[in-house]
């Protein structure tokens, strides 16, 4: 996922993925970082006590620290939180929008996700609602930004709404549905700025 002035996401939706060395075998997702070829998971929970999230699930004789204490085998990817997976693979834990269970792993070298922004860990439903925009809530920031783009991740689609409207061929919506899973580059342009140039927000296939 691709936005202007807003950075390069490698996106998850819901489930379970696991990660580990980019050069390895097993892992859905690979980091260049110091990890074994299969070192943890990240999957969506839900709970009565903490509520809707991600978490890291570390494999059997794997290591990770968060904020500079050892994690057990599970913890839970919260705002602010300091992850450092191995010895020295570090992210940051982004979840502005206390309403919205989506977050973003930042990583302290953009090298270990092959140059990205991070990845971008998208709860599914209204609970997990990406804002992208300038207010301090928005999961991807873009300054100067009138009308938030607010995406929804559903289980065979993507509801893309926008005040300001989309710019599509012979339609002017507020609204714009993505099926999946993407198949091809889909290049959306949002108007976020009245009287400027719109947004372009591009996915590509997962």
């Amino acid at each position: 996922m691709t936005v202007d002035e807003g950075g390069d996401w490698r996106v998850l939706l819901g489930g379970c993925t696991s990660l580990g060395h980019a050069g390895g075998e097993g892992a859905e997702v690979g980091i260049h970082g110091d990890l074994a070829p299969l070192h943890g998971e990240l999957a969506v929970a839900e709970s009565f006590h903490g509520g809707q999230g991600w978490l890291l699930r570390l494999m059997p004789g794997q290591t990770a620290h968060a904020e500079g204490q050892p994690v057990d085998s599970t913890v839970a990817l919260t705002q602010g939180l300091q992850l450092c997976l191995g010895e020295s693979t570090h992210f940051d834990v982004r979840r502005n929008d206390p309403a919205s269970a989506s977050v973003r792993l930042e990583p302290q070298d953009p090298a270990e996700v092959a140059g990205a922004g991070g990845l971008l860990l998208w709860y599914p439903g209204p609970g997990g609602i990406v804002r992208i925009g300038g207010d301090v809530d928005a999961l991807i920031g873009i300054s100067g930004t009138v009308h938030p783009v607010l995406c929804e991740g559903q289980e065979d689609s993507l509801l893309l709404v926008c005040e300001g409207g989309f710019l599509r061929a012979g339609d002017d919506s507020r609204q714009y549905v993505v099926s999946l899973p993407i198949e091809e580059p889909i290049e959306i342009l949002a108007r976020t700025r009245p009287g400027e140039a719109p947004v372009a927000i591009c996915f590509l296939p997962w």
